[in-house]
């Protein structure tokens, strides 16, 4: 009956030891970032007009386990021809109306009684805080009377466990809102960063040139369909206007993000209807900037269910950089179902875009975590 005492391991077992470290910490960058990737093409979009300081994709995409290593550049065809717009006043041709002016008499004219006061129009006040005393606030007499903390002494480790309880939190979210959604996140190495190095490059070439001025409006839109990775086969311009030289770095934008990797939340969406067609369009008027991701699923009841899986994915990546710029642009990001079509939206005034590239941008001896 010895033989048969599965108790007794002889041994075997006695030096083998369990990894018990948590893993999560190693992927943490990898998984936060993940819930933003499927709304990085319309935050890299959105990084467009500020190029004027030097197109800092980096901002975005610092921190996380990425790749750089060649690649074979996508290029997207033409079917469009560009209409040029222009901001110069209209003037209609010398002599327009010398037709209509001829043998009309000349207007007697007319003058106002002197009780007549030209009315003054005041500018439009620009905002700033109200000038009126608010209440100042005054510590409790307990906290008064406690001393202040000592300027020597060493920080409690209580924030950092705090941050890195939530980090855990936002990060178990995030898997199960991936189980629950179906949507992957990305492994590690998939996303390659060097396209974007080289449009970085390529823009801030333009710039040194003088052949960039963010100030002009411009609209393009992309035509592409899908495979089975979430890769653009095929991708066409079908619409052009504004500033040349913007139509087209917006053209290499997408090809960029392409040939990243970065699309690969869009393998959901073809898994749902295989080949389906996405739009890219991005646009600005001086004022603001949209962009959006168009695509089409097989039914509207796809449509509904993938749009709030979406969401759900982007609710869960702006808690897990929460405080930080990515917040604010996945905070501007909607998704929302039309028809059979799922619509990656976002809106930010230009103005807003420019203050968080700038501060992404701003030197700091730590990499932003």
């Amino acid at each position: 009956m010895a033989m048969l005492n599965f108790t007794d391991t002889g041994g075997l077992f006695d030096n083998f030891e369990v990894n018990r470290e948590p893993i999560w910490p190693r992927f943490k960058w990898l998984i936060a970032q993940s819930a933003a990737w499927h709304v990085v093409v319309i935050t890299c979009v959105l990084l467009i007009p500020p190029v004027r300081n030097a197109l800092s994709i980096a901002m975005i995409l610092s921190g996380g386990r990425f790749v750089d290593k060649p690649y074979n550049k996508t290029e997207i065809g033409d079917e469009a021809d560009i209409t040029e717009l222009t901001l110069e006043k209209f003037h209609y041709p010398e002599g327009y109306f010398a037709m209509d002016q001829q043998g009309m008499p000349n207007p007697t004219p007319q003058f106002l009684g002197s009780s007549f006061r030209p009315r003054s129009f005041k500018p439009v006040p620009v905002y700033s805080p109200s000038p009126t005393p608010s209440p100042t606030a005054t510590p409790s007499p307990a906290i008064a009377a406690s001393k202040l903390p000592d300027a020597t002494a060493k920080p409690s480790g209580t924030p950092k466990a705090a941050d890195d309880k939530a980090a855990e939190k936002a990060q178990q979210r995030l898997e199960s809102a991936s189980k629950a959604t179906g949507i992957e996140l990305p492994q590690e190495g998939e996303v390659n960063k060097k396209p974007f190095k080289d449009l970085a490059a390529y823009a801030t070439d333009l710039k040194n040139q003088g052949k960039l001025d963010f100030e002009k409006p411009f609209e393009v839109s992309i035509d592409t369909e899908l495979n089975k990775e979430g890769k653009l086969i095929n991708p066409k311009v079908t619409k052009k206007t504004g500033d040349p030289n913007l139509v087209d770095l917006s053209t290499r934008l997408v090809e960029a993000m392409n040939d990243s990797g970065i699309l690969f939340y869009l393998k959901k969406i073809n898994e749902d209807k295989p080949g389906t067609k996405v739009t890219f369009t991005i646009k600005q008027d001086g004022k603001e900037v949209i962009a959006t991701v168009e695509s089409e699923v097989a039914s509207v009841v796809s449509a509904r269910q993938l749009s709030n899986a979406f969401s759900l994915m982007l609710d869960v990546g702006a808690d897990s950089r929460k405080g930080k710029d990515e917040e604010i642009l996945l905070r501007s990001t909607t998704v929302s179902p039309d028809g059979k079509n799922v619509i990656f939206k976002l809106n930010m005034a230009h103005q807003d875009v420019v203050d968080v590239v700038k501060r992404g941008m701003e030197p700091s001896p730590t990499a932003s975590p």
